[in-house]
């Protein structure tokens, strides 16, 4: 029973971890928004 507990809990920790590291990939991996200056002109 030790062990079925510790397996539900790691899988658990897997998870948020792949949540997480999905949303840092999207973070890093998507497009930046334009710089535009005062004049209206992307940068």
């Amino acid at each position: 029973m030790d062990l079925a507990r510790e397996l539900d809990g790691l899988e658990r920790v897997q998870q948020r971890m792949d949540r997480r590291l999905t949303s840092l990939v999207e973070e890093l991996t998507s497009t930046p928004p334009a710089v535009v200056y005062d004049d209206g002109v992307p940068a």
